[in-house]
């Protein structure tokens, strides 16, 4: 029989739930989303189900996944806003939206270079999943990855110079870690279970990612080289999409534990969790401010998506875009 690994829920209803997010319906979302089979993940559901990325046809107006500059300006996100995912970049109170990638296939993911001359992004307009680097206006697109097998979610080292991505290749899903040209593509993780969703650390030594080691999802840290691996959560709900603070002390990560995706906040070590945005919505992709005192996520909200902030210590929630007005 084969093995089956089901991703549970991380990023589940974010994705695929239709707009009614009926209770039956959303458990049923949830437990499809994440499946992925544990052995042969080339014959698998497709890659965008597994890591979250948004298949195309749902959420036409939606806004997700956040990511803010390196000078605390702008925040980037991908939009299905005209029809088509693409990557968008708006000023941190939500006016001046630009649209960086017109692309007819999906481009998800974005993230700014530490330096905020670049924006790394998933795109699949080679036929499968790649890592591309644009500039910050969207131009010079390049293909860093160039691999036939998935690659997608990243993060780069705070010095620019590598990044860290999951990939399913050798028929399973690991963490790799490369240069930012693309060179020198190195397994880090090299297991057996599913391990996705690499955060680099601030001080470039380490890297926070997610596993089911024992069937439950649950945030673990390495070393860069693989090393020294710890786990952080443990907890029998999921918890998952881990984002360090600028400085290193505490980390941010999604979590079912109280009844529905809420983001939460913990010192490095794993210690004094705490629910920061606290509300009965589902909220997920926790993206910190460069001066560490606020957090942007996307929340599941009046049946759209859409981009928020809250102070880290759970306070003066606002919602930054009406994803309409594009």
């Amino acid at each position: 029989m084969e093995k089956v690994n089901a991703r549970i829920r991380i990023e589940s209803s974010s994705l695929k739930a239709g707009k009614t997010m009926a209770p039956l319906c959303r458990m049923i979302i949830i437990y499809i989303v994440f499946f992925c089979f544990f052995v042969h993940c080339s014959e698998e559901t497709p890659p965008e189900v597994i890591v979250g990325g948004p298949p195309t046809g749902y959420y036409i107006d939606s806004d997700r996944y956040p990511s803010w500059s390196p000078d605390g300006g702008k925040i980037a996100f991908h939009s299905e806003r005209d029809g088509n995912w693409n990557i968008f970049v708006m000023d941190t109170s939500g006016q001046n939206l630009t649209r960086l990638t017109t692309h007819q296939d999906l481009d998800i993911y974005p993230r700014w270079s530490p330096d905020g001359s670049q924006i790394a992004f998933v795109t699949a307009r080679d036929g499968d999943r790649e890592i591309y680097t644009m500039n910050d206006d969207g131009s010079d697109p390049t293909n860093i990855t160039n691999h036939p097998a998935t690659d997608t979610y990243f993060s780069w080292s705070p010095d620019g110079r590598q990044i860290a991505f999951e990939s399913c290749r050798d028929d399973l899903w690991n963490i790799y870690v490369m240069n930012a040209d693309g060179s020198e593509q190195t397994n880090v993780t090299d297991d057996t279970v599913l391990c996705a969703f690499p955060s680099w650390s601030p001080d470039g030594t380490r890297i926070a990612y997610d596993a089911s080691v024992d069937g439950n999802w649950d945030i673990y840290v390495m070393q860069v080289d693989g090393t020294n691996r710890t786990r952080l959560t443990d907890d029998p709900a999921t918890d998952g999409l881990s984002a360090w603070s600028p400085d290193g002390s505490q980390i941010a990560f999604v979590s079912e534990r109280d009844g529905n995706f809420e983001i939460y906040v913990m010192n490095a070590d794993g210690s004094t969790k705490k629910n920061v945005t606290e509300n009965i919505y589902d909220d997920y992709a926790p993206s910190w401010s460069p001066d560490g005192s606020m957090i942007a996520f996307h929340s599941y909200r009046n049946t759209n998506w859409n981009i928020y902030t809250v102070y880290a210590d759970g306070t003066n929630e606002k919602k930054l875009v009406n994803n309409l007005e594009f």
